[in-house]
């Protein structure tokens, strides 16, 4: 009986034990904030935003290094607003992943940001074996880091058409402007969906800075007669193009005859866009070539399909002058991405660091990309697939786009990279994915040179040129036929009056100044 208690009481001695000793680790640590961007798409059973297995791995294995991590959530769809607003209170997360170069710029121009150097020499063993001189240097200033970019396979935004409706009025599928206006001319007039009024010929749903979408990234290639020099490929330069009053005529072609509808300016959420989507009532739009696909957004070709079984996407690429050379997009294809950074008053940069490095390492790498090894994903011939496709979309396509990667595994491989994409969408779907996608530097060549040349003209005026620029294109646009002329010289002079032919000069001299050319 002695001997029992006194196993007993040894028992609990030890279990004690062992939960000071966890309490003292998990006091010791040091909590760091991390952005995340809330999409809303986590499925119920895997928990929420702030708390999920994702995050519990995250600081199971960040514990090691002595730290805590605590995600912030910032609505994606705000992310925009709410990021230069937390910035300039002092209350940004410790670190922070933008698209907005801009704001960027603005920061680091006033020495508001973390400069990341020393650390990286002493604690970025990953960041160091991951990165090249070159990678790092494009999120470099006067040779000191400050910002980590991710570099990615540039993948081309799509345009989608009803293959199903092509297929009823016997037309192919368009290979120039001319052949998708008939198209739509054709859709408008005959209605082989059986939509009547709530009939859309050609959608393109609202973007930022874009009331009528990604026009000028793939529309525009259908009205350069030769390829643009990359000194001019610039986003405030565009608007003062030639081949930009060209392609807003036609877009202005189409609005006058019904053919583009303008349902879509206040549509910031795309609330009404997926709405009328998913009732089978648009016949060709411009999206993200993963858009229909991925949970992301809400599976939106299989929404389709619940609700018209027989209809059909079809991927093409009609905006070229010349079929046997077509650019398929310009400016948004970047191979770089996102940029890694943080605020000044970070108060542990040591383990901000070392943070981002666990997150350069391979583990933390694939477990972001593929999940947990035989729990989520099995190896066949080289690429991490899924065990259980059911489970594998309840547990991995919301980690990425919501908590980003600091890097990429299939940078060099576009055929691998499109392959591991479509493992986010439904089995019926991945084929079509990875067989109409256009992706890798190879075939898309003509994006936004990153430029790290000082720039102070454009990072003062490029937020006021874009809300003018944003502003003057659904007037032009939507301007009546006979009047278009006047409103595009008169919109163009506007644009110069606030600063657009300067900043576009400032940027061009960057361009040839920091590459030579």
């Amino acid at each position: 009986m002695v001997s029992k208690r006194l196993r007993v009481a040894a028992g609990f001695v030890l279990a004690l034990l062992f939960m000071t000793s966890v309490f003292a680790k998990t006091k010791d640590l040091q909590e760091i904030t991390v952005l995340a961007w809330d999409r809303g798409i986590i499925p119920p059973a895997q928990g929420n935003i702030e708390e999920n297995w994702w995050t519990k791995y995250v600081n199971d294995h960040v514990a090691k290094l002595g730290i805590k991590v605590k995600f912030v959530p910032v609505p994606r769809a705000q992310e925009m607003q709410k990021l230069p607003t937390m910035l300039a209170a002092g209350n940004a997360p410790d670190i922070i992943f933008s698209y907005d170069k801009a704001l960027y710029n603005l920061y680091l121009k006033n020495g508001a940001l973390l400069d990341y150097t020393d650390y990286i020499n002493k604690y970025g063993r990953n960041i160091k074996k991951y990165f090249s001189k070159t990678d790092l240097a494009l999120g470099a200033s006067k040779g000191r880091i400050y910002s980590l970019v991710y570099r990615s396979v540039p993948v081309a935004d799509t345009t989608f058409i009803r293959k199903d409706w092509l297929n009823k009025l016997g037309l192919k599928e368009p290979t120039t402007p001319a052949e998708f206006y008939n198209v739509l001319k054709a859709f408008k007039e005959k209605d082989p969906g059986k939509v009547g009024d709530r009939l859309v010929p050609f959608a393109l749903p609202s973007a930022p800075n874009y009331p009528f979408g990604m026009w000028y990234a793939v529309l525009m290639p259908g009205f350069l007669k030769q390829a643009p020099s990359p000194e001019r490929m610039q986003e405030a330069a565009l608007p003062l193009w030639p081949e930009t009053e060209n392609c807003l005529r036609f877009m202005n072609k189409l609005y006058n005859e019904k053919l583009l509808s303008d349902q879509f300016l206040l549509d910031k959420d795309e609330v009404l866009f997926r709405q009328k989507f998913v009732r089978g009532e648009i016949g060709a739009f411009v999206h993200f070539p993963h858009w229909p696909y991925h949970s992301a957004y809400g599976n939106m070709y299989e929404n389709l399909n619940k609700n018209i079984s027989d209809a059909r996407l079809v991927a093409t690429f009609p905006w070229t002058a010349n079929p046997k050379n077509n650019l398929y997009e310009i400016i948004r294809c970047y191979p770089f991405g996102y940029m890694w950074y943080s605020p000044r008053n970070a108060k542990h940069p040591d383990l901000v660091v070392k943070y981002l490095d666990w997150m350069a390492s391979s583990e933390a790498t694939n477990v972001n990309w593929f999940g947990l090894p035989g729990i989520d994903n099995k190896i066949v011939d080289g690429i991490p697939l899924p065990v259980d496709d059911a489970k594998y979309k309840q547990r991995v396509p919301w980690i990425g786009s919501q908590y980003n990667v600091l890097r990429n595994p299939f940078v060099n491989s576009p055929e691998k990279y499109i392959k591991r994409l479509s493992m986010d969408f439904a089995p019926q779907y991945r084929d079509q994915y990875v067989r109409e996608t256009i992706a890798g530097s190879k075939k898309l060549k003509y994006y936004q040179p990153w430029i790290t040349e000082a720039t102070p003209l454009y990072d003062k005026l490029n937020g006021s040129l874009m809300k003018k620029w944003e502003e003057l294109q659904v007037k032009i646009i939507t301007a009546p036929s006979n009047q278009f002329d006047a409103v595009f010289d008169d919109a163009i002079k506007q644009y110069k009056e606030v600063g657009g032919a300067e900043v576009a000069q400032e940027l061009a001299q960057a361009y040839k100044a920091q590459y030579g050319k």
